[in-house]
């Protein structure tokens, strides 16, 4: 299913989960250098395509048209273009201080992965090219480079999630603590129950309050007129009468919520779950103790933030929501670390002035 760019972009900052690779050989000038390692104008150009690629491929409300491109998305004024090729130039840096990274700590590929690339690089040959390696450097030259470039640009990019793996098993795994999952928990974590009425659509149940699904896989039935403004008078009723002291009782009677009984002790929301955007953010910005009404297009939420349990992470009446909090733990404390590398990258803005997701051509099979 394809995501939303604007969701991208509220988490542009990790850039690693893009999963791109930059090699630091080429001949052409120099974008990005860190320490004696480059990225040149030639595998910049490529990634970019690629990246293009990724951005037309998996976000819905991505256009491959200039007007796009040059429609403004963020309140500060930046363009589609202008974003997409930050969080591209992100992942470059990420990468190109992976690599550094792993020559390093002395980090090589066997040559069982080796082969594996080579395997790959020949059925691509093949598939495109029946065979021909010339043919095969004729298609890529449209993207600046040649078989050998991307060869080195497949072993980059193994080598960038050979290091993550490296890292976090022997540098940071070892270091986790109870302290360092508490404070991990309650700073990324938000814990909130909430009063919630449908305003769009009831759902149809059996005897047995199952859902029962129609044709379409679809268990909800709309409301008539009748039906949403008595659901709307609801909405007032509960707007009238809640407080801090009533809410468990008001959250009782009202509570709509198909998993209330899944989840009767609240829910653990964090930034990027996959959860309503607009009840996500509500929650993260709440404090404990307050209580808010957000409106959605399909209903109505009475949020409560609550306090954030010791030991949350750990219980069993939580573990929906902690599934992966091992794994978000390690990737901030390694984007962390990353952070402070990436920052000494240098780019030449000079030469990639012309090189933007915009200008480059998309780079669909490569």
């Amino acid at each position: 299913m394809k995501k939303r760019i604007l969701k991208l972009i509220a988490l542009m900052t990790c850039a690693i989960c893009l999963i791109l690779a930059l090699p630091s050989c080429g001949k052409g000038a120099a974008v990005m250098t860190y320490k004696d390692y480059t990225v040149d104008v030639n595998y910049y150009t490529f990634w970019l395509s690629r990246f293009k690629a990724n951005f037309i491929t998996y976000y819905i409300d991505v256009e491959d048209t200039d007007e796009y491109y040059d429609s403004v998305l963020t309140e500060d004024g930046r363009t589609a273009n202008e974003i997409m090729t930050q969080i591209s130039d992100d992942a470059v840096k990420n990468y190109l201080v992976s690599e550094y990274l792993c020559d390093v700590y002395g980090l090589k590929l066997p040559s069982s992965v080796l082969d594996s690339i080579d395997n790959e690089i020949n059925t691509l040959i093949k598939d495109f090219a029946d065979g021909s390696k010339s043919a095969f450097n004729t298609l890529l030259a449209e993207y600046g480079i040649n078989r050998k470039m991307l060869r080195d640009i497949y072993i980059i990019e193994t080598k960038a999630g050979l290091f993550y793996e490296f890292y976090a098993e022997n540098y940071i795994k070892p270091q986790l603590d109870t302290e360092a999952y508490e404070s991990f928990c309650k700073t990324d974590y938000a814990k909130a129950d909430f009063i919630y009425v449908t305003t769009e659509f009831g759902y149809n149940t059996d005897e047995n309050g199952n859902f029962i699904y129609d044709d379409a896989g679809s268990y909800q039935i709309k409301y008539t007129e009748a039906e949403r403004n008595a659901q709307l008078a609801k909405v007032a009723e509960i707007e009238s009468k809640l407080n801090g002291e009533n809410f468990n009782t008001m959250r009782d009677e009202y509570n709509e919520d198909p998993a209330k009984d899944v989840y009767p002790n609240g829910y653990y929301f964090y930034a990027d779950m996959p959860y309503d955007t607009t009840v996500l953010n509500a929650v993260l910005s709440m404090t404990p103790g307050e209580i808010k009404r957000v409106d959605t297009s399909y209903g109505v939420y009475f949020v409560r933030r609550l306090s954030t349990e010791k030991d949350a992470y750990s219980k069993e009446e939580n573990s929906d929501f902690f599934e992966d909090f091992e794994t978000r733990l390690i990737d901030s404390i390694f984007n962390e670390m990353m952070d402070e590398e990436l920052s000494k990258v240098v780019i030449n803005e000079e030469a990639k002035k012309d090189i933007t997701i915009k200008t480059v051509k998309a780079c669909m099979d490569f």
